[in-house]
C-alpha cells in the first residue's frame, strides 16, 4: 500500500516555533483541563528500551522521510510504558493514516524535500476532512486521553512537532482499539462488516476511519499471541502467581514449626494440655 502525495507543499517555508500550536496546548474546546504532569508521571513506568522496525509497506523513497520518526517514536513509547507489541501497532496505523489523507505534509523539516511539517491548522483541517465535522471533537477526546495517559508521549509529540501531525493523532484517537483483545477485535470487526456500518458507506468521512479500524482490528484478531514477557496482563498474572506461591510457603514453614514445638508436648503435661497438643498437632499436619 504506498501512500500518494500531493504534488505541492501547503506552504514554501516551516512556520516559526513560537507560531506552532503543540498537540496538548491548542485551544480546542474540548481539550481536557492540564493537570501537574509530575503527578501524571508518578502513574507512569518505563519499559526497557526497543527499536521498532520500519514497516514493509513504507516505500523505499520515503524511508529518510520516516526514519526520524521511527526512531523518536519507539523511544518515546518505551519510556511511557507502552509494550514494543502496541508501539508497533500505533506506527503501523500511522501508515495506514497516511495512505488514507494523502500524505502531502512531511513528518519532519528535511533540508531539501518540497515537503513541510504539517501546521496545526493544517492538522484541523485534514482531520476534519477525514472524520468529518461532526465527529471531530468525539474523536479529538480520544486522542486527548491517550496522551493525558502517557506524558512521555505527550512530551514528544510536542518537543517533534509530530503532534501537529494528522496521521499521528489519527493514530492516537484508535489507541483503545489497540488493547482489545484477539476475541473482542473480532467482535467489532464483525460489526464493522454489517452492510449497514460505515464502513461499506459512500461518505469519505465515513468510510475512511472504518476502513482503519478494520485494518488495525484484523490485525489484532489475527495477531499470535504476545510471550508473557511482553503481555502486562500476563506479567501482572505472574507476579500475583509467584506472590501466592511465596506465601504458601513462608505459611507451610510456619505450620511445620509450629508443629515440630508441639512433637515433646504430646506425652507431656496434664491430661488436659496433653489433649489440647495433639488435638492442635493434627489440626496442623491436616494442613500441610
Amino acid at each position: 500500500m504506498q501512500p500518494q502525495q500531493t504534488a505541492d507543499a501547503t506552504s514554501s517555508e516551516a512556520p516559526a516555533q513560537d507560531e506552532q500550536r503543540p498537540l496538548d496546548q491548542a485551544p480546542e474546546p474540548i481539550e481536557p483541563e492540564i493537570v501537574e504532569e509530575r503527578d501524571e508521571q508518578e502513574h507512569e513506568s518505563s519499559t526497557e528500551p526497543y527499536d521498532l522496525e520500519m514497516p514493509g509497506d513504507v516505500p523505499p523513497s520515503r524511508i529518510q522521510e520516516w526514519e526520524p520518526i521511527l526512531e523518536g517514536f519507539g523511544q518515546a513509547t518505551a519510556a511511557a510504558g507502552l509494550p514494543r507489541a502496541v508501539a508497533e501497532d500505533l506506527m503501523q496505523t500511522y501508515v495506514d493514516a497516511d495512505a488514507a489523507i494523502g500524505g502531502y505534509g512531511a513528518i519532519v523539516d528535511i533540508p531539501g524535500s518540497n515537503l513541510v511539517p504539517y501546521t496545526p491548522d493544517d492538522a484541523e483541517r485534514v482531520l476534519r476532512a477525514h472524520w468529518g465535522h461532526e465527529n471531530y471533537d468525539t474523536q479529538m477526546k480520544k486522542v486527548w486521553k491517550a496522551v493525558k495517559a502517557n506524558p512521555a508521549l505527550r512530551e514528544w509529540l510536542d518537543e517533534s512537532e509530530v503532534g501537529n501531525d494528522p496521521r499521528a493523532i489519527i493514530a492516537l484517537s484508535m489507541m483503545d482499539d489497540l488493547r482489545l483483545s484477539k476475541a473482542q477485535a473480532q467482535t467489532e470487526l464483525t460489526k464493522l462488516m454489517d452492510p449497514k456500518s460505515d464502513y461499506w458507506s459512500k461518505d469519505d468521512w465515513r468510510r475512511k476511519p472504518a476502513v482503519a479500524r478494520v485494518q488495525l482490528l484484523t490485525r489484532s484478531a489475527e495477531r499470535e499471541g504476545r510471550p508473557a514477557a511482553q503481555d502486562p496482563r500476563a506479567r501482572a498474572r505472574n507476579a500475583e502467581s509467584q506472590r501466592a506461591q511465596e506465601t504458601a510457603a513462608k505459611n507451610r514453614t510456619a505450620l511445620q514449626a509450629e508443629a515440630a514445638a508441639l512433637v515433646p508436648k504430646l506425652d507431656r503435661g496434664t491430661p488436659a494440655e496433653r489433649d489440647a497438643a495433639k488435638k492442635r498437632f493434627m489440626e496442623l499436619t491436616a494442613r500441610l
